[in-house]
């Protein structure tokens, strides 16, 4: 069997729209186009993804697809089309890769779904460039007989969003002609916007004509027959009693004389070039064997432009280098490429066509009787691309043995130097080459280190839902879509109810691992063992045995989006494409590196079996050292796929923990040798798979002779290739671009990890299970350490694919879209660079750009590692991502005072705010006193706070109270103000400073000393300024802390009075507020001067503000406040200063206030005290300011106790004056008072006359007896 080595692979992508909003549906099923837009109600958008299996095929899964690629100075060049809905509904979409500089601007977000009435002939999609205009026209054959015409211009196809005014008759024709009507079309080609070519069922020809200037409902019809190929209308076919064979293709009865594929030659003299039986033979009797070709049969014909020949001087041509071509045959009979090559010549005959065959004496028949070991199969596809004088000529076919779909390639020289034909048979038939489908396959996705595998597996660590869940949403692996049918299926197979019961309508609304999770652990129960313990271990295997039926429904789905339905070859690029139901893939070279480990079946020679060209396996094994070193791997990678699930798994999680933590001090036992017995290895490995491992490696001298070199140049080769420069090849990355970009790092990167993976088992399993003595140079230890240096950078690439955000990218002016991307594309795609390295394709630059591009990242160095980690955490806080950014905190040090106080940013945003403190503390010295800030720190300052650093700590330290003052933590707020003010300098006298320099500013003074004595100045009242502000963050913080004694301390250091009394106002009305009036009297209260006399004069506003409003006055009507009310406030602190006569004036005006509301009740209530108190309050406050030598003399005592009352504003009369209230008048009005509330308890009530009297007592009065 001759093996086909894999060369190329293909890089699957989904043809998901940019968002749900950027879809443009275009309605062809009315007579008169109605206005669609975005976000209308249509059948095909609202077939529900988790419905079963039949709608969600229907609406994901596509039943033809194909790419056209238009010309270079069009973009967007590549477009994507699918059938879907059971082909009533085409998909279109631009999927270019990269895009020339000119187009920046013309990438694709839309997603245009056209609506068909019926269903669409099977290759009855045709596009083309249109002539007149820069415009992409679709050309649709349908069973209802129409041909639809769709005009998508440049302006819509690369609008950055759906327009709200697209009205589809604009760009969507329609013609139906008789010939449509009677016959039934059977192949469909566009020769150009204005050309198209229909072959019919019954043998005919149809050429459409049009002009620049018609649109797609005007066309002219020629027909042709067989026989001459003149324009003729024949009715053959339309008898319905003439007997004739046919083939029967779907509800199509062909005529065997149907045209199965068509093409235009470049030329226009409507010659008969050639004529070739491709089907009928001749046996050795002369006999002819006529064969009738499948109507199911590919691409039999391809006419490919050819570069102009080398013409010697004087000869005539009548080509140019757009008329020159070879017609590629394809016989579907015997597999049997022929190539024609047409060239004119011109002599006194006349002009004559001659066709030469390239390879006569050669039958061009690929191998795929043994490539795919089947003798059953036919050609679905094929491309030729000619080399420059048919030398490096490609042939890329695709075919096709029942389920089973490949593509093959080969590349070879046809033509000598000379012109004439090379004997080609043994490099046809050995020189071919696969296509690997890619790592998204269902048997590719269970190689991959996550795969949670078969078993079931007893970790109390992670659960084998968790495991699970981690697989299934990984990035790139499966769609929603595909998830949520897979659930809707397996719940319908389990008996489940549509929806989870508990949830009810809702469920839907729920996460989608949550409502997994439900289901796969429904009717799941927990047993109990024999020692009547309940059994978890039983428990998990049970539910790990319905995750993988779960699974294999998924993979059903899965396999089916995998089916390939076309394939397409852009020759302007050389990049081969991929299409299947559910993904296109661009085809892209394999590294070295791939090479070699995708090639493991070459390295063993059997002649007997293994067909290879010499020359092909050169290009893969450039030597000896690759081959042996390719025998080692590939044993290390069976080694490790032998092992048992919980051993794979054990090994995986073992090397995500080491690789994460620095050695400590040399442990008893060497740390390989631990490994080994941790992972049971010597019961692991049979004694079979030892003698293949032991053979593997038998060249380098059998696994004792191994050497540290051998694991290092294997480590070697993951970077190979990085090494190619040039210069910037000035393209730039298009939206699919992006996704196949990700798409490959993800498979480099897994890759990567099993090639790491598979080598520690290797090193492991040599250093803890061979008896014999190992080589000198295998050092298990350094091996260990260089691995797990390398797995740590693979862990931190496979973090950032795995873990997403959303983010809103600005797609053109005032456009924006929300989409979910990962953490690498997010924080490196910016990077991306086309390199134009020499003598490369576009398909083997797809692999270079992205090796490079995620080299870029630096990582092989501890500066490069530390710069990205912050840079990563930086941009995680800067998006307000505490979640992401604690998850990624292990890959980050604190090597740096850059990071330390980058990771006290996480902290702060996780509210780890102790943390946060210590090292912002931690950074200080180096922050503080550098200028050069990191990049990773700049993200998270803005323009004013990147001067917060390297100006010492004063300022540092201020930044740092301003980030706890957005959370509002006042303890660290006050810690680091005070850190703040005492490395801030202060003026020695502030005031006595300024007033000298003050007298410096005379006008005789000399200019410069009036200059240095402003810059003195400016000096000061910054110093001062600086000073303050501290102490006012700091007074603040503390007044908040209830920290009275400190905050006074910060208030006294203020240079600036205004300040000081704002700050003296806030200190007092927060102590009473919170109920801690003793603090005044204790800290404000005595004899204190200034600040004495200060605080007295708040308390007094607040006091009479407070009486005015009502509040705190102690009657029942007033708001209640907690602790003492101002008034109260200032009574203690003015009797604790011995201020007598002014306790008594503030209680006065608070009787007065009192008694001026006759409807309160401490005046309706005879029982009420507070009057009587208060009345009493005051007579002896007011004794008091009598002297110590009146006290037996009553007349003069009462004439030193006296007040000055002011006239109280709403409650003394209008006009009333200041008056004297002596002591006496107060006695008198006290004994009425008690007079009157006797009265009151007797039931002696006033009925006319009211309170407020001129002299400040109750007033007139008459009063009855009530009985």
């Amino acid at each position: 069997m001759a093996l086909a080595p894999t060369t190329h692979r293909e890089v699957r992508l989904t043809p998901q729209p940019a968002s749900p909003s950027h879809i443009l549906h275009i309605d062809t099923t009315s007579q008169r186009q109605s206005l669609l837009r975005a976000g209308s109600k249509r059948t095909f958008d609202h077939i529900s993804s988790s419905h079963d299996e039949d709608t969600y095929a229907r609406k994901h899964l596509a039943t033809e697809g194909s790419l056209f690629f238009r010309s270079t100075t069009r973009s967007p060049r590549s477009i994507l089309c699918r059938l879907l809905d059971d082909r009533k509904v085409l998909e279109i979409q631009g999927v270019d890769l990269v895009k020339d500089h000119e187009h920046k601007d013309a990438d694709t977000w839309l997603t245009f779904r056209v609506e068909f009435k019926d269903e669409v002939l099977e290759k009855g999609v045709q596009f083309a460039d249109a002539e007149e205009t820069d415009a992409l026209v679709g050309f649709v054959l349908t069973a209802g007989k129409e041909l639809i015409t769709l005009t998508l211009t440049r302006d819509l196809l690369t609008r950055p969003s759906v327009p709200t005014d697209f009205d589809s008759s604009m760009c969507v024709r329609k013609y139906t002609s008789s010939f449509l009507t009677a016959r039934q079309p059977y192949r469909f080609h566009a020769v150009s916007s204005l050309e198209l070519l229909i072959s019919l069922a019954d043998g005919g020809l149809v050429r459409l004509e049009r002009k620049c200037n018609e649109s797609g409902s005007q066309w002219r019809e020629t027909f042709f027959s067989e026989g001459g190929w003149r324009g003729t209308l024949t009715l053959k076919g339309l008898n319905p009693f003439a007997g004739r064979p046919i083939v029967r293709y779907g509800n199509v009865d062909l005529d065997p004389t149907a045209i199965a594929d068509m093409a235009k030659s470049p030329d226009a003299t409507g010659r008969i070039v050639l004529k070739q039986d491709l089907l009928s033979g001749i046996d050795d009797q002369g006999n002819r064997n006529p064969y009738t070709m499948s109507a199911e049969q590919g691409r039999l014909l391809q006419i490919v432009l050819l570069p102009p020949p080398e013409v010697e001087k004087g000869a005539v041509s009548r080509m140019d280098q757009d008329d020159r071509y070879a017609i590629i045959v394809h016989s579907h009979k015997e597999h049997e490429f022929k190539i024609y090559d047409i060239t004119y010549t011109t002599s006194l005959d006349g002009e004559s066509i001659h066709t030469q065959d390239l390879q006569p004496s050669t039958r061009l028949i690929p191998p795929v009787d043994e490539l795919m070991n089947t003798n059953i199969w036919h050609l679905e596809h094929f491309h030729v691309q000619p080399g420059a004088a048919w030398q490096e000529t490609q042939f890329w076919v695709r075919a096709r043995s029942g389920a089973l779909c490949k593509t093959f390639r080969i590349q070879l020289d046809l033509l000598g130097d000379d012109g004439s034909a090379l004997d080609v048979v043994d490099v046809w038939s050995r020189s071919w080459s696969a296509v690997d489908t890619g790592p998204l396959t269902v048997d590719a996705l269970r190689l991959f280190a996550d795969f949670p595998g078969e078993d079931a597996i007893a970790d109390g660590a992670v659960t084998s839902s968790e495991r699970w869940l981690q697989f299934l949403f990984s990035p790139g692996r499966f769609t929603l879509p595909s998830l949520e049918t897979a659930l809707y299926m397996y719940r319908k197979a389990r008996g489940l109810s549509a929806t989870s019961s508990s949830q009810g309508l809702q469920a839907a609304e729920s996460p989608l691992q949550e409502r997994l999770t439900s289901a796969v652990t429904a009717k799941v129960l927990l047993g109990r063992s024999a020692n009547d313990q309940p059994d978890y271990q039983r428990y998990q295997a049970d539910i790990h045995t319905q995750w993988r039926a779960y699974f294999a429904v998924l993979s059903h789905l899965h396999a089916r989006r995998h089916e390939p339905i076309g394939f397409a070859f852009d020759s302007t690029t050389n990049l081969p494409w991929s299409v299947c139901a559910d993904f296109v893939a661009p085809i892209r070279t394999c590294s070295d590196f791939e090479l070699r480990k995708a090639n493991a079946e070459l390295l063993y020679d059997d002649s007997d079996n293994v067909k290879v060209d010499p020359h092909l396996l050169s290009t893969i094994y450039p030597d000896d050292e690759s081959v042996y070193l390719s025998r080692l791997l590939a044993a290390a990678k069976e080694l490790r796929q032998e092992l048992s699930s919980e051993a794979k798994l054990l090994i995986r999680s073992t090397a995500q923990r080491d690789c994460m933590t620095s050695p400590q001090d040399p442990p008893d036992q060497s740390r390989t040798q631990t490994l080994f017995n941790t992972w049971n290895l010597d019961e692991e490995v049979t004694t079979e798979v030892f003698d293949d491992l032991n053979a593997a490696v038998e060249n380098l001298g059998g696994l004792t002779s191994l050497k540290n070199e051998n694991f290092e140049r294997l480590l070697d080769w993951l970077d190979e290739g990085l090494d190619v420069s040039g210069p910037n090849d000035h393209r730039l990355l298009a939206r699919y671009g992006a996704d196949m970009t990700l798409a490959l790092a993800r498979e480099m990167v897994l890759r990567a990890e099993n090639t790491v993976l598979d080598l520690l088992v290797v090193v492991v399993f040599v250093a803890g299970g061979l008896e014999e003595p190992l080589d000198p140079d295998f050092d298990s230890e350094d091996l260990f350490a260089g691995l797990m240096t390398r797995y740590k950078r693979i862990r931190l690439l496979v973090w950032l694919l795995e873990h997403e955000r959303e983010t809103t990218l600005l797609i053109a002016e005032g456009t924006t879209i929300t989409e979910t991307v990962t953490i690498l594309e997010d924080i490196h795609l910016s990077h991306w660079r086309a390199v134009a390295a020499k003598e490369t394709t576009l398909p083997q630059r797809l692999t270079l750009w992205t090796s490079k591009w995620l080299s870029s990242l630096r990582l092989d160095d501890e500066a490069g590692w530390e710069a990205l980690t912050t840079q990563i955490l930086a941009r995680l806080i800067t998006k307000n991502e505490p979640d992401l950014g604690t998850d990624f905190l292990p890959f980050c040090s604190k090597s740096s005072d850059s990071s330390t106080y980058i990771h006290a940013r996480l902290h702060l945003l996780t509210g780890n705010l102790a943390q946060a403190s210590r090292d912002f503390r931690s950074a200080a010295p180096g922050l503080s006193a550098t200028k050069s800030l990191n990049h990773s720190v700049d993200l998270l300052l803005s323009s004013d706070e990147k001067g917060d650093f390297g100006t010492g700590k004063a300022v540092y330290y201020s930044h740092i109270t301003s980030l706890f003052e957005t959370l509002k933590a006042y303890s660290y707020i006050a810690e680091f103000a005070q850190l703040a003010l005492d490395h801030t300098p202060r003026p020695h006298d502030f005031r006595a400073e300024i007033a000298a320099l003050d007298r410096k500013k005379g006008v005789d003074s000399p200019v410069a000393e009036r200059m240095d004595v402003a810059v003195q100045e400016a000096r000061l009242l910054r110093m001062n300024e600086g000073w303050n502000s501290v102490l006012g963050r700091l007074f603040d913080a503390l007044l908040v802390l209830e920290r009275w004694g400190e905050a006074l301390g910060a208030l006294g250091g203020m240079e600036d009075e205004a300040l000081q009394s704002r700050g003296l106002r806030g200190l007092v009305e927060g102590c009473v507020r919170l109920g801690c009036g003793d603090v005044v009297l204790g800290l404000l209260g005595g004899d204190r001067g200034g600040s004495g006399r200060e605080v007295d004069g708040i308390l007094e506003e607040l006091a009479r503000r407070e009486m005015a409003s009502g509040s705190g006055s102690g009657s029942g009507s007033g708001t209640t406040v907690s602790g003492p009310a101002y008034y109260q406030l200032l009574y203690a602190l003015r009797t604790q200063r011995g201020d007598f006569r002014g306790a008594a004036e503030i209680l006065y005006e608070h009787l007065q206030r009192l008694l001026a509301n006759p409807h309160d009740p401490v005046n309706q209530d005879p029982e009420d005290e507070t009057v009587v108190r208060c009345y009493t309050l005051l007579i002896n406050t007011l004794a008091c300011c009598c002297g110590d030598g009146a006290v037996n003399e009553a007349a003069e005592q009462e004439d030193e106790a006296w007040i000055l009352a002011e006239a109280i504003p709403g409650v003394s009369a209008q006009g009333a004056r200041r008056k004297l209230v002596r002591l006496g008048d107060l006695r008198r009005e006290y004994a009425g008072e008690l007079d009157r509330r006797e009265g009151l308890l007797r039931g002696r009530f006033p009925v006319v006359g009211g309170f407020g009297g001129g002299s400040g007592g109750r007033g007139e009065r008459m009063e009855v007896d009530v009985l």
